[in-house]
């Protein structure tokens, strides 16, 4: 048929995007507090705490739904694109979040 039957989205998935939410922005929020000098202000700070956080359980949910879905075909290729596409969108995200968030940090990596 032209029509598919649209996916349904696990809640068990979304319940795990937001417990890796939760525990990378704590861990970053106490991180970056340690080094809250190196930070113009707390509204940087907390936006590089959040965009982060979002970064990292968006990749890990994207990594996590491609490999179980290259499982059915190779347990080894599964985890390596699984991995690889985690890798490269986490890449992705830190960028674009150091890009919106402060430009400067990217200059003084020269990136």
């Amino acid at each position: 048929s032209f029509a598919k039957k649209p996916r349904i989205i696990d809640a068990d998935r979304i319940s795990w995007c937001i417990g890796a939410f939760i525990i990378m922005a704590a861990l970053l929020a106490f991180g970056a507090w340690l080094i809250r000098e190196q930070f113009n202000s707390a509204q940087e700070m907390s936006m590089m705490v959040i965009f982060f956080s979002l970064t990292t359980s968006l990749s890990m949910a994207v990594s996590i739904n491609l490999a179980n879905k290259l499982l059915k075909k190779s347990n080894v290729l599964a985890a390596v694109l699984g991995s690889l596409t985690g890798i490269i969108l986490f890449a992705a995200g830190a960028y674009l979040t150091l890009y919106c968030v402060y430009v400067h940090y990217l200059i003084v990596v020269k990136l």
